[in-house]
């Protein structure tokens, strides 16, 4: 009776362990898919160490470089690091930027980039914004251009609004790999976010791969206009390990094998 028992307790941990092993079959599969990593930091992680430091951004790369650092991630700034100053650029409602009486058709909550005379990269992002949120609207001004974004300031707080061109040229032509994140942006159409991302990756082709940032996908759930721009290009989607982000199985799907 006792070797019954003992016989029907090891037949259990077989059948567990054949279980278990079918179970990870395709977690192997997928591992072996996969067989690229890279050590990527975030570029404003890079400013921040030389902030802290008495080096240079140049020479804290060529530090993190040398010590394994295979690709620096750019990405698209959010309108909370706008509001606190990360661009030279006036960022905020309408009601905020706008002097004078309010046009008809806008909202005060409306979010609003301006954009002064001579200030660094105001034709990229110009340009850029126009691409992205085709509803835009242009005004000028005295002290310069107000782009009004068809969205709120609350609804650009956490999204990405364009992308961080100032750490993009800093890292042009420098031979470093680069991660473009392009970031969650609500209302943002998927043609329309497949068009801002071409424009980027045409711009920076030190670009070898686009990991979308935030809680969902830009462009989600239209996300076939952005496989089509990664495909033509040629640059791949990367993976972030254990990611529960929205829309990121869907993009992979359509970019497989090119992960």
């Amino acid at each position: 009776m006792r070797n019954g028992r003992s016989f029907f307790f090891i037949a259990v941990l077989v059948l567990a362990a054949l279980l278990a092993v079918a179970g990870l079959l395709p977690r192997i599969r997928a591992e072996r898919q996969g067989n690229v990593a890279a050590l990527v930091t975030d570029m404003r992680d890079v400013a921040s160490l030389a902030r802290e430091s008495e080096l240079t951004v140049p020479e804290v790369l060529d530090v993190l470089l040398g010590r394994g650092l295979t690709a620096v991630a750019v990405g698209e700034l959010t309108g909370q690091e706008l509001m606190t100053g990360a661009l030279d650029l006036g960022y905020g409602s309408v009601g905020e930027l706008l002097p004078g009486p309010m046009p008809e058709a806008l909202f005060p909550d409306s979010a609003a980039v301006l954009l002064r005379p001579g200030s660094p990269f105001s034709s990229e992002i110009r340009a850029f914004v126009l691409k992205k949120y085709p509803g835009s609207r242009a005004i000028g001004l005295d002290r310069g251009e107000l782009l009004v974004l068809p969205l709120s300031l609350a609804e650009t707080l956490e999204a990405g609004v364009f992308p961080d061109y100032p750490m993009l040229e800093l890292l042009k032509g420098r031979g470093i790999p680069l991660v473009f994140r392009p970031g969650s942006t609500p209302g943002v159409g998927g043609e329309d976010v497949a068009l801002a991302v071409a424009s980027v990756l045409d711009a920076f082709p030190e670009i070898r791969a686009v990991v979308p940032a935030g809680l969902f996908v830009a462009g989600y759930p239209d996300l076939a206009p952005l496989v089509e721009v990664l495909r033509k290009r040629g640059v791949p989607v990367s993976k972030v390990e254990f990611s529960q982000q929205i829309g990121a199985a869907l993009l992979e799907r359509g970019l497989f094998p090119d992960i």
